[in-house]
């Protein structure tokens, strides 16, 4: 955590309004393809993000959490509302550029900048070394663009010189100085969360809807999704378990948690990337929610949890079709009747009953299927997002600073 104490008057202090939960990079130990080839050092990255709340300072927050050698970051530059606006420099440490030592993050100094709730922001930073990057998030759900040289300054970028991919190297979160009276909800989950099925560059992911209902309210919601991650084990992203106190815990402004993950913790054990594995029990997995929920108590920090949803014929016909079998359907029904009938979740978010087919409720509704049998679509996101009880997240909220 970064100690903000100093900088913080009575009246506002900083919370996360973005985020990109940082992953490790990998190579040909999994089958796919990591989307960072085209990074080859001396380019600028250049995307647009969507914050949730906005505020009238910015920091920007990199990581070189999972590299073994120190990274240079040259220079960062942002602009509000449209990318042909001009661009203003961050600093560090009143620097332009920085070094971020190996296993750790940077955050960027504040930068004066009245940003709108739900603004676009344009972000440009320089890597000049010719050196792998080893931490980044793998599925953005957006457009990010590798530009030749240093052009964070550039007024007038030319898009086509650049190489456009979906993946978002060193970049992992936005912070915004705003009133002490607003906070933030972190949304912890896999491909679901992370936004697989949505439209690049769409803002169309579930927790993006969420973020509209709730930030009326002063509340932000971040997107820790990793696509292929697990509650037990690293593999595709890593843990939730291991990543829980960075990613909900220890967020700036964190007044609440949702948890979505363990549909990833069934389904690759039995297929092509653990062919000898099991699948863990239902008591297993139980066990791991209630060290979450634990961990989030203790904190005073509710947390929402989500059913794990339909996912029969999901990877049908690919080296990943044990990804569903009769035998994890059980677990998966185990699991679902638990988090229902035990109502140690705070509260709890019922995306089977949401998405399944009437007539076969072990697959996913086909109105809603992005086609692949596991993930819905965008207007299937924005479904999930209407049947939260916002009432019911705000009473939490609520609760949550009482308690704090």
């Amino acid at each position: 955590m970064h100690h903000l104490s100093q900088e913080h008057s009575k009246s506002s202090h900083w919370i996360a309004t973005w985020t990109a939960s940082t992953q490790p990079l990998w190579g040909e130990e999994l089958p796919f393809p990591n989307n960072m080839a085209a990074l080859s050092g001396q380019q600028t990255v250049a995307l647009r993000l969507r914050v949730s709340l906005g505020g009238k300072r910015l920091r920007l927050l990199f990581s070189n959490e999972y590299g073994t050698q120190p990274l240079i970051l040259g220079p960062v530059s942002v602009a509000l509302g449209s990318n042909t606006q001009k661009h203003q420099t961050l600093l560090f440490s009143a620097q332009p550029q920085a070094v971020i030592a190996a296993g750790k993050t940077l955050l960027s100094d504040p930068l004066e900048l009245d940003i709108p709730d739900l603004a676009s922001l344009f972000v440009r930073f320089y890597l000049p070394q010719r050196c792998p990057v080893s931490s980044f998030h793998w599925d953005t759900r957006r457009t990010v663009t590798l530009l030749p040289g240093n052009q964070t300054l550039v007024e007038h970028v030319d898009s086509c010189t650049g190489t456009e991919i979906t993946a978002l190297p060193v970049l992992s979160a936005a912070w915004v100085e705003t009133s002490t009276n607003r906070s933030v909800v972190a949304v912890i989950g896999d491909s679901l969360v992370d936004g697989n099925g949505v439209s690049i560059d769409s803002d169309q992911r579930w927790t993006d809807h969420l973020a509209k209902h709730l930030v009326p309210h002063g509340v932000a919601v971040v997107n820790a999704g990793q696509s292929g991650s697990r509650l037990r084990q690293n593999g595709i992203g890593i843990s939730a378990k291991i990543r829980f106190e960075r990613d909900v815990l220890n967020v700036p402004g964190i007044r609440l948690g949702i948890l979505q993950v363990g549909l990833n913790d069934l389904g690759w054990p039995g297929t092509s990337l653990e062919p000898d594995t099991a699948p863990p029990s239902a008591a297993v997995l139980i066990t791991a929610y209630q060290d979450l929920i634990a961990q989030a108590h203790a904190k005073h920090i509710p947390l929402v949890g989500l059913t794990l949803t339909p996912f029969k014929g999901a990877f049908g016909g690919s080296p990943f079709d044990a990804f569903f079998t009769p035998e994890k359907e059980a677990i998966r029904q185990a699991l679902n009747t638990w988090m229902r009938s035990s109502q140690e979740f705070d509260a709890l978010i019922d995306l089977d009953t949401l998405l399944r087919d009437p007539q076969d409720p072990q697959r996913l509704r086909a109105a809603l299927d992005v086609g692949d049998h596991l993930h819905p679509h965008n207007h299937g996101n924005q479904l999930i997002a209407e049947s939260i009880s916002i009432k019911t997240l705000l009473s939490l909220l609520q609760r949550s600073e009482i308690t704090a």
